[in-house]
């Protein structure tokens, strides 16, 4: 599960690309208000769309339901994430932690190589 920036930078176009180097692509849900027309059809161009959904930030109950089903998370915010709460939620149910080392909670939560990693 990868949260796309505020800002609606395509942060998440290396995770989309990474699945076209991989023999067996990992399941890949990117979820995010900053979510554009551009990512969808770059998906579909790329013939992904069996291993890269699209989402729409969920409501805090969702989160948790649409984290018990993940391995890992990338949250792809950097300096405007102040905390980078769903790592914390993230954490708690189970899933390696990826994040930037500028976003609040990288300090604090994230054991690199243990938990999570910080970039």
């Amino acid at each position: 599960m990868g949260e796309e920036e505020r800002s609606g930078r395509p942060a998440c176009l290396p995770l989309i690309l990474l699945q076209l180097r991989l023999d067996d692509p990992i399941p890949l849900v990117i979820c995010g208000d900053g979510l554009k027309g551009r990512h969808r059809d770059l998906v579909q161009r790329l013939g992904l769309e069996n291993s890269v959904s699209l989402a729409a930030r969920r409501p805090d109950r969702g989160c948790a339901k649409q984290l018990a089903g993940c391995k890992a998370l990338v949250l792809a915010s950097a300096a405007d994430e102040t905390w980078g709460l769903v790592v914390n939620e993230a954490m708690a149910a189970g899933c390696q932690s990826w994040s930037h080392r500028q976003c609040g909670c990288a300090r604090d939560l994230v054991e690199q190589g243990s938990n999570g990693f910080t970039v």
